[in-house]
Parts: structure tokens; C-alpha cells; sequence
């Protein structure tokens, strides 16, 4: 199996993809990237996108 590297493109597709940690962390392994790489990165994406909802619902919510 090869590997990839961690900087490249394709690390950057399944760890912001808008899948499953689960699925992606298959296709991570399927494809030889880091599954810890693409894990991280989902997570983080995840919770920044939770934090986030709430200003933006709140904005929304005035404009009516």
C-alpha cells in the first residue's frame, strides 16, 4: 500500500467531506491516509459547525 502524504489534496477530501466520522475514517484507511489525520479534522469541523449554528440561528431569527 502506498502512502500519502498528510499535506496533499487528498487527505483534505474525506477529513471535510460531509459523511460519517465512520465511513470516512474507512475510506481513509482504504485509501492509506492517516485515519487520525482525517478523525481530527472531522471532529473539529463537526464542532465548529455546532458552535456556529446557534449566532447564525439567532441572526436569522431577527431578520423576520
Amino acid at each position: 500500500m502506498s502512502h500519502v502524504s498528510t499535506y496533499g489534496q487528498v487527505p483534505l477530501l474525506p477529513a471535510y467531506s460531509p459523511d460519517g466520522l465512520a465511513e470516512m475514517s474507512l475510506v481513509a484507511l482504504s485509501l492509506g491516509i492517516e485515519v487520525a489525520f482525517v478523525a481530527a479534522h472531522h471532529i473539529v469541523r463537526v464542532s465548529i459547525v455546532m458552535i456556529a449554528a446557534v449566532p447564525v440561528f439567532t441572526l436569522l431569527d431577527r431578520r423576520k
